[in-house]
This record gives C-alpha cells, structure tokens and sequence, in this order.
C-alpha cells in the first residue's frame, strides 16, 4: 500500500471511531435522568461520579480522601507526631469546608494495645487509607449513622490498625460529642516492625 492508501486508511478509521464515540456520548447523554430545571443542575450532572480516594504521606503528616454521603467528600489529616487526626468535610455545592472533626488517636492506639496486652511502642509511625464501607443500608440502630467510608490507621511499628468513621449529618442521636470521630474498631494484623 502506498502512503497515500494508508493516510486515507489512518483517516477512515479515525472518522469511524469518532463517529462511533459520539454516538455513544448523546445516548449517555439523552438517555440520562433529565434535569427538572437547567438552572438546579451542574453541565456534568448527567454523568455518574467516579468513585475515588486517595491518600499519601510527607514528614510525618498523612491526607486521605473518602466519601461522606456520595455528594459530599472528606479530607482526612493526621499529624502523627502529636496523634491528632483531623476530618474536614468538603460541600460540593457550597464549595467550601463544612465541618471538622477531631480525634486524638494515640489514645485509641493507647487503648488497643492494652486491651491486647502489648504495649504502646515508644515512638509511633501511622499511615492511613480509605476504603468504601456503605453499611449504613444494613439494619437499624448506630451502623446507619456514619459516613459511607471507613478510615484505616495503621500503626507500622506495634501492626494494629485502628478503624475511624464519621457521623452522618442527618443523624441527631448520636452518643457523642459534636464534631468528634467515631473510632470505631481495631484490630492487629502483623506483628509490626519493632516486634522480635
């Protein structure tokens, strides 16, 4: 084939490609949910959200992301030096920070060990992750009452991993403190490094 035949060939496919990708762009688009009034609803609306999270750790502080409620996203911080774990709920539609929560969780981690009959290792070293926890469809009673995501924080140097939530919004009952972190479970999944 001579160059002419595969720059007309490299053309063709090319037409039919975007032919065919917008296609099926307009029946996402037109077979999506219509908006009840365009001045109500984002130009992205239409399309399902990506479900992401993320994490990562600098100089003894780690951020995480995880969702709240599926419209509204959470920012996690943990200064590991001093233990304080703090969450900041972001408001899509307000475009801003919304509500802090706080926790100590050197206490938590404090707490843990001794329930496992270990001790506190002297010098502490967390990271932590998000991960999707939609538990509250499930029955009745506390495990409707949090954030669609649980935060993982392990402790690299004892192994235990000390499991947090957030209290749903719309949930007044709550039996604790206004703001605060729900720490809701741990457990010890390695020995850790500092072990023999």
């Amino acid at each position: 084939m001579n160059q002419q035949g595969k720059t007309l060939t490299i053309l063709a496919t090319g037409s039919i490609l975007g032919f065919a990708a917008a296609i099926l762009f307009m029946t996402v688009w037109t077979t999506s949910e219509s908006p009840k009034s365009s001045a109500d609803q984002e130009p992205w609306s239409a399309f399902p959200l990506a479900n992401a999270t993320a994490s990562t750790l600098s100089e003894g502080v780690s951020l995480a992301t995880g969702s709240f409620n599926g419209a509204n996203e959470l920012l996690y911080y943990l200064d590991s030096q001093s233990g304080r774990l703090t969450a900041a709920l972001l408001a899509r539609g307000e475009q801003a920070f919304t509500k802090l929560y706080t926790r100590n969780i050197k206490a938590d981690l404090t707490q843990a060990a001794g329930e496992l009959k270990m001790s506190t290792p002297p010098e502490t070293r967390f990271i932590m992750v998000t991960g999707d926890a939609d538990i509250r469809q499930v029955g009745a009673g506390e495990m409707n009452k949090v954030s669609q995501s649980f935060l993982y924080v392990a402790e690299i140097n004892s192994g235990i991993v000390l499991v947090y939530a957030i209290p749903n919004e719309g949930d007044r009952d709550l039996t604790i403190s206004n703001g605060e972190i729900i720490f809701w479970t741990f457990a010890r999944l390695n020995n850790g490094l500092t072990s023999k």
